[in-house]
């Protein structure tokens, strides 16, 4: 008598190992989508920062103060203060300013942040 197809027995036992190898995987995957959401936000965050620190001489001025502002589920905050001591911003053919720009956000409960520098030189201004 020849034997054809699967026993019950040998089919519960595949299912259970199919099981116990998915519920393995499953906190891996779990995992995987969680960096990848956490990644996706991040250059969401540094996407945003880069359009503001382009903004800084164009319709933001660059002069010393802090500008707060909120866009696309983010907070952010620019600071600019001058850079170099009073008498190397005499000496100095331009102005020099630390331009700072620090992106928040809500992410699985917990406050995320991203902050984000550079140097900006410009004209000095002339005093009459």
């Amino acid at each position: 008598m020849s034997e054809q197809g699967f026993t019950l027995v040998e089919v519960l036992i595949a299912f259970a190992i199919l099981l116990l190898a998915l519920g393995a995987l499953l906190p891996v995957y779990s995992e995987m989508i969680d960096h990848a959401a956490r990644a996706a936000e991040e250059g969401r965050a540094t996407a945003l920062a880069q359009t503001i620190l382009d903004r800084v001489g164009a319709d933001l001025p660059l002069a010393d103060g802090r500008v707060d502002g909120e866009s696309e589920g983010f907070g952010w905050h620019l600071v600019i203060r001058s850079h170099g001591t009073d008498d190397d911003q005499r000496n100095w053919p331009a102005s020099a300013h630390e331009v700072e720009v620090t992106i928040a956000w809500r992410s699985a409960g917990r406050v995320q942040e991203e902050r984000f520098q550079t140097l900006r030189l410009a004209r000095k201004q002339s005093t009459p």
